[in-house]
């Protein structure tokens, strides 16, 4: 058997089964799907893993520019179709993805996962800080736009702290800042609830999901 990488932009007649694929995996819109896939070019891919006798899609993966490191890629939408999971071919697609990447002069790769950190790990990504990444829609953006959003994402953290550190609610301000009658004690607290009736469901609750930001550097 022989397989092939290729630049989806190059070869739009595997367009169909690349949506698939994808959607089988991220549902989503095939006129949105495809509106994304077709913003692959030749510094950022699309690149889908073929097999050649049989022309069968069988993966995907995207190179997306890294904000501030223009020796460094962005790996997102990495995926084997599902029925052909099991065979090595995940392995495959990301030693060919990375061969790809360093022939385009990316000589650091950067992706983000919740639940595949082994799998990356065993192929010599190591965990990371965030970076800032717009994905396919980075050239769709000027300069100015781009530095503003990262400068407001720097920022977030220290806004939130400050947010931590202001006064809560109903606490009274400090006796040096006091020129007037002390402030009202707080309301009583309300009633307590009525009792639940047993056939009212269970409230439902939302499973926090941690990314992991994983990076590996490329030698030529």
């Amino acid at each position: 058997m022989s397989y092939q990488l290729i630049p989806l932009h190059k070869n739009l007649k595997f367009l169909d089964q690349c949506i698939g694929v994808l959607n089988d995996e991220w549902p989503r819109s095939r006129e949105a799907r495809r509106a994304s896939l077709l913003k692959s070019y030749d510094k950022y891919p699309s690149l889908v893993l073929v097999h050649v006798e049989s022309n069968a899609l069988l993966g995907h993966a995207r190179l997306s520019p890294v904000e501030g490191q223009k020796d460094a890629s962005f790996l997102e939408a990495v995926v084997v179709a599902r029925l052909c999971r099991g065979r090595g071919l995940g392995r495959m697609l990301m030693e060919m993805t990375e061969n790809y990447a360093l022939s385009l002069g990316y000589q650091k790769i950067f992706l983000s996962t919740h639940d595949k950190e082994e799998f990356y790990a065993h192929l010599g990504y190591q965990r990371c800080p965030p970076i800032v990444s717009f994905g396919v829609h980075s050239n769709l953006l000027s300069n100015p736009m781009v530095n503003s959003l990262v400068q407001k994402l720097i920022a977030l953290p220290q806004q939130l702290l400050q947010r931590q550190s202001w006064s809560p609610a109903g606490t009274a301000p400090s006796s040096s800042t006091q020129s007037g009658p002390p402030p009202p004690g707080p309301p009583p607290p309300p009633p307590p609830p009525p009792p639940a009736l047993a056939s009212a469901p269970a409230a439902s609750t939302v499973e926090r999901v941690s990314v992991i930001w994983m990076c590996k550097q490329q030698i030529n």
